[in-house]
């Protein structure tokens, strides 16, 4: 029961972000979502390569292989967060800032 509620939790935080439950005015008085550490800017302008092919990578790799290029992200992957950057009246320079 409670893994559950778990995994339901993360696929919400995954979709919506994880401040889902504050007001739109709260957000609208704070700093965007997407500006936090915690939410990986490659998948915000469009793909992180560390969120599939990373951990594909690590997975394959023999114990004695040298560490790949492309490292596993260990960020948040939002697309509720997403979202939120793409309709942002700043979204064209911080795209540029991310890319």
């Amino acid at each position: 029961p409670l893994s559950n509620m778990n995994r339901n939790k993360a696929l919400l935080d995954a979709l919506m972000g994880t401040n889902r439950n504050t007001s739109k005015k709260n957000k609208a008085d704070g700093e965007p979502e997407f500006k936090k550490d915690d939410y990986c800017k490659f998948f915000l302008v469009g793909y992180c390569p560390g969120k599939t092919l990373g951990r594909e990578i690590e997975s394959m790799r023999a114990e004695f292989d040298p560490k790949s290029v492309i490292a596993p992200c260990n960020k948040l992957h939002s697309i509720g967060v997403r979202e939120e950057f793409k309709s942002h009246k700043d979204y064209q320079k911080y795209k540029r800032r991310y890319e």
